[in-house]
């Protein structure tokens, strides 16, 4: 990979899926340096699409990058595709150096590696562009200085390539033409359009860290800022020690702001060159915040070899995993070991590590029985530090109504309703609209009602649940839908209310525990959640969500079958009763066929948002065009309903599908894969699969899936664990 180790730091924020330290962070960095942002929303995450030439320009010396003019590097970069060589294509596309000059092109540092990923599908439609001549178009470009040069051929759509000036060179890259703008999700972020040189990146460093110094600054424009300007005023491999007092900064306000990967981050990197005994702890912590427990205990373990001064700080650092992950038995103990631990390394009692385990073992007992030690606990720590009292408060107040009544209660509602997977809430593994969790403590069986209802939308449930003397319960609420509510009357979000009530019903008197409505939005059908959030910049992956989508029996479908089965030559599909690969091509050739063309969505499978809006296969085969998420669900569609198994996979940026294979395949049962948005151009089927097959052994040799950075979804699989598609 291009960049430094600070680069990784910094720039591998909001990346997608999960990821394993620092390695993982720099396997999301290099996918999601793909992204092409040059300020409009029609422009592909690769930035490198299938190209060719007949255009004809020497390529400069080795040792000369770029070019004297755009349309000169924007042919050097045609005639390389068309060549296939990739050294010589290397030369016209920006790296690091000169992508740091213009920071329009959003994570643009690393768009070199991209190239790697992209290149089959350059070479394999080079040649229909091999007598392509390149003209300048008129459009407007929002990134000062820039050009845009059209690669024209008759009968087939233009090539864009898109040229700028750094460093008083000339580079170029490639993308897809695409004249349908796909619909704004209203959350596309503005482009910069100022360039940042080494000495002002410095400067904005310096500034950065003489304000919070002070105590002077904003945290969420110093996180800002800083991403932006370290990398640039840090460039080299090994990042100096002179970059310390920055990446701390970034730390803390990225700590401050609940901004966890850009804590994670910029952690990993000064454990490489200003490690503290405190260090391993913070970055422990950060990974739980995430709500990645597994992968906090497990760095946790792995930094306590590491850097064995640390061990009482990441023991302690363990109770607030365990506390966040809501293992409250487990958080007790590990704040009993952790203090003993802390005492023996004659850390002072108000040391901030020594403080909050006594307040997340206070949290764990008002759960596990003991609400009057916790009020105790909570009192005394308050009176070294009073600030503790107030952010306590709340688990105050839940000890005093332990207390008061005799077992710990919590009711925690979801913010939204998403229709388009509320078939599917109810249960442990999807969650629920209300989520109830009960306790006993006073050795009293004990029986509940709880009510919920959105009225408009749902109708009004009530369950009914006992505990016993010893016992604890959670209960999943999701009162059903209502028979006439027509989600197609719900376009965008609305606004409701939430009416819940919980009564103790022991012995026949009934008594109210909470009796309250709250606000609700009522999400669109469309909207689909492919994430949790769970802090200022991160979010907790549920890819299960994707079944709902995935909606074979939408009359639709059947139709676009009738259609596509006249390719085979028996006219049917026959599913995995025979070879799979001639049905998977008449469908993708039924498609190409129908004129379905691939848009750019500016937010797919992002990490910056709860929901993502893609339409269902239904609405893409009458639009006639999706953008890679909604066309990879489509095709997964249509697998699934001819009776073959399909795979999603999920990269950074982008979304391509896969299916299981039978023996008549002669694949030894391996899974094949295929490029969805090679729908649209002039491939052909056999090359699209050579583009996706050599990218999912790229993910699975870089381990890619194995840190999360990228994901494998077996549909097959999400059906067993009860993630069904949406009602038709």
């Amino acid at each position: 990979m291009g960049g430094s180790r600070l680069v990784i730091a910094v720039l591998a924020l909001g990346a997608c899926g999960k990821s394993s330290g620092d390695s993982g962070l720099a396997k999301a960095t290099t996918g999601a340096a793909g992204a092409f942002a040059a300020g409009s929303g029609d422009t592909p995450k690769t930035p490198v699409a299938p190209a060719g030439s007949g255009a004809v320009t020497p390529a400069p010396p080795a040792d000369t990058r770029g070019a004297d003019t755009g349309l000169a590097a924007s042919q050097g970069l045609l005639a390389a595709m068309a060549a296939g060589d990739k050294a010589a294509a290397r030369r016209f596309v920006p790296d690091y150096a000169a992508c740091a000059a213009v920071p329009a092109f959003k994570r643009c540092p690393e768009v070199v590696d991209m190239l790697d990923s992209a290149w089959d599908q350059a070479v394999a439609v080079g040649a229909d562009y091999k007598a392509a001549t390149l003209t300048k178009s008129d459009e407007a470009i929002p990134l000062p200085g820039a050009e845009l040069y059209l690669a024209n051929l008759d009968g087939k759509p233009p090539l864009q390539f898109l040229a700028f000036t750094a460093e008083n060179r000339h580079f170029a890259v490639v993308r897809l033409a695409d004249p349908v703008k796909p619909p704004s999700t209203g959350n596309e972020m503005p482009a910069q359009t100022t360039a940042m040189s080494a000495a002002q990146a410095r400067q904005i460093v310096d500034e950065a860290v003489a304000r919070v110094e002070k105590d002077q600054g904003e945290c969420e424009q110093v996180v800002d800022g800083l991403q932006a300007a370290l990398p640039v005023a840090f460039p080299e491999e090994k990042v100096p020690q002179e970059a310390v007092p920055g990446l701390n900064t970034l730390g803390l306000c990225a700590t401050k702001t609940a901004r966890w990967r850009a804590a994670i981050g910029a952690g990993f990197t000064l454990l490489d060159i200003a490690p503290d005994d405190r260090l391993p702890a913070r970055i422990v912590r950060a990974i739980a915040e995430l709500g990645e427990y597994d992968r906090a205990i497990n760095t946790a373990k792995a930094l306590a070899k590491q850097f064995p001064k640390s061990g009482p700080m990441l023991t302690a650092a363990l109770t607030f995993v365990y506390c966040r992950a809501e293992q409250y038995d487990a958080c007790e103990a590990s704040a009993n070991r952790a203090l003993a631990d802390l005492a023996r390394a004659k850390i002072a009692p108000t040391d901030e590590a020594v403080q909050l385990n006594r307040l997340l073992r206070a949290t764990a007992e008002v759960v596990t029985g003991h609400p009057k030690d916790a009020i105790k606990e909570i009192a005394e720590v308050g009176k070294s530090n009073p600030r503790v009292t107030a952010a306590m408060a709340q688990a105050r107040q839940a000890g005093e109504q332990a207390v008061a009544h005799g077992f710990y209660f919590e009711a925690v509602p979801l913010p939204q309703l998403p229709i388009g997977v509320y078939h599917l809430m109810g249960k442990a593994e999807t969650g629920a609209l209300v989520t109830i969790k009960l306790r006993e403590h006073a050795g009293v069986a004990r029986t509940f009602r709880i009510e919920a209802e959105v009225p408009g939308v749902t109708e009004r449930s009530s369950n009914s649940v006992s505990l016993d003397a010893k016992g604890s319960q959670v209960l999943w609420v999701a009162p059903p839908l209502k028979m006439d509510f027509d989600p197609a009357i719900i376009r965008g979000p609305r606004p409701a209310q939430l009416a819940l009530k919980v009564i103790e019903t022991t012995k026949g008197a009934d008594r109210a525990i909470l009796d309250e409505t709250m606000p609700i939005e009522v999400l669109p059908r469309d909207y689909l959640p492919l994430r949790r959030k769970v802090g200022a910049d991160s979010m907790v992956p549920t890819y299960g969500y994707l079944g709902a989508w995935i909606t074979p029996n939408d009359k639709a479908v059947d139709a676009f079958l009738t259609e596509a089965k006249a390719r085979l030559p028996g006219h049917a599909f026959v599913g995995e009763q025979d070879a799979t690969t001639p049905q998977i091509k008449a469908l993708f050739d039924a498609l190409k066929a129908r004129g379905v063309s691939y848009v750019m969505d500016p937010d797919v499978t992002s990490t910056a948002h709860f929901v993502q809006r893609t339409r269902l296969p239904g609405e893409v085969l009458a639009s006639t065009n999706a953008q890679c998420l909604e066309g990879t669900l489509l095709f997964a569609t249509l697998m699934e309903a001819i009776g073959i198994k399909p795979i999603i996979v999920l990269v950074p940026g982008h979304a391509f599908v896969g299916w299981h294979t039978v023996a008549a395949d002669g694949t030894k049962g391996d899974p094949l894969f295929v490029e969805t948005t090679m729908v649209g151009g002039p491939a052909t089927f056999e090359q699209a699969m050579a583009v996706a097959n050599k990218r999912a052994v790229q993910e699975l040799n870089s381990g890619a899936f194995k840190s999360g950075a990228s994901t494998f979804i077996d549909v097959a699989q999400i059906r067993a664990q009860g993630f069904t598609a949406q009602p038709m």
